[in-house]
């Protein structure tokens, strides 16, 4: 592991305490950092982790309060190499993955995204972070000549995003400092903070509001016809991503694009079932097949294990707010493969420390 922050930016950030100062040069102490990490990551696994919370309540807050907005430079088993900042759950949760991981974060949906890119000519991403879905497909698609169509709203993450595909060689990705919307021409703003921060249209002319475009407005401009995987995860505005999608979710089977989103509890009304959410609804009446995508939030390997999914009619989603990836496809033959495992009446979050069966993956 490396650090990206040079002495010189440790002076010009200017703590304003002497308790902030000490935790600002302790963060940015290269052989510290990795000491202390490994040792973090031994005291876990001596405590049962991931089958204790141990990351949950004891040690994760540790290493948030230490090492927020720091930079880490870490390479995944494949060679790909990413810089992030330590700016929430995901950056944490890559940063405490054991050396050398095949994923970044939530390895379901990577090996499921990495699955259904095998070929692709293009694929569109909203909400595309520092990379950590959209440069492992980029990767895969590099030799067949597959582009990414890469959409981050937040500055920050965007020119990590743009520094990541340029230092592994994938001049495949196209990236835009941008929202998607449902229409184009209008701008966003944001509720809440980084890989958390919820979109919503902003009044014309509101300062720092983010441009905005529709996925197929967009892709009329590039000139591309179709587009074989849509990705979009952006805390809240998945319905109105795919209402700007219409023309390409309208696509017969075959030529439709196969669609992965988020939901969230948090905004989208769960409480007639999962399947009646709106997303669901509005995928469904174009012809699309709805599964939850059973997943870890976090890096852990399951190599091996395959990709379990719940059609949303028998997903089971009690609990507090929350939220998890699914997957819509207009063709279920294509499940037809060893990769995928459908299941029943489970939870998507896969949380081995709660003890419950509906947690941990099917027998």
């Amino acid at each position: 592991m490396q650090y990206s922050v040079s002495p010189q930016e440790i002076h010009n950030s200017k703590p304003n305490n002497k308790v902030e100062l000490n935790r600002h040069v302790l963060a940015h102490d290269e052989a510290f950092r990795s000491t202390f990490l490994e040792s973090i990551r031994d005291l876990e696994l001596r405590q049962g982790y991931p089958k204790v919370a141990v990351r949950d309540l004891v040690t994760g807050p540790v290493v948030d309060q230490l090492f927020s907005g720091a930079v880490f430079t870490r390479r995944l088993a494949n060679g790909l190499t990413f810089d992030f900042p330590y700016t929430g759950r995901i950056a944490r949760e890559f940063l405490l993955a054991p050396e050398n991981p095949d994923h970044v974060w939530e390895p379901q949906t990577t090996r499921l995204l990495l699955h259904f890119a095998q070929g692709a000519q293009h694929v569109v991403v909203g909400g595309a972070y520092f990379g950590d879905h959209v440069v492992p497909m980029a990767h895969a698609l590099k030799d067949s000549g597959g582009q990414v169509h890469a959409f981050e709203p937040t500055p920050q993450q965007h020119g990590f995003l743009a520094g990541n595909a340029a230092r592994n060689g994938l001049s495949n990705v196209k990236t835009h400092c941008m929202g998607l919307w449902s229409v184009s021409g209008v701008s966003l703003k944001f509720d809440g903070a980084d890989e958390l921060a919820s979109p919503e249209e902003a009044p014309e002319g509101e300062e720092g509001a983010t441009p905005a475009t529709s996925v197929d407005d967009y892709l009329s401009k590039q000139g591309i016809a179709s587009i074989q995987l849509l990705m979009v995860d952006v805390e809240g505005g998945e319905y109105r991503v795919l209402q700007g999608a219409l023309n390409q979710l309208r696509l017969p089977a075959g030529q439709a694009p196969v669609v992965v989103f988020e939901t969230n509890s948090r905004y989208s009304d769960w409480s007639r079932g999962l399947e009646n959410a709106e997303t669901c609804v509005l995928l469904r009446d174009l012809g699309y097949q709805v599964y939850s995508i059973r997943d870890h939030h976090a890096n852990i390997d399951l190599q091996g294990a395959p990709v379990e999914l719940i059609p949303a009619d028998r997903t089971y989603i009690e609990g507090p707010p929350h939220g998890f990836n699914m997957l819509a496809v207009k063709d279920p033959s294509v499940l037809e493969n060893p990769l995928f495992k459908i299941v029943y009446d489970v939870s998507p979050k896969l949380i081995l420390h709660k003890g419950d069966a509906r947690f941990e993956p099917v027998p």
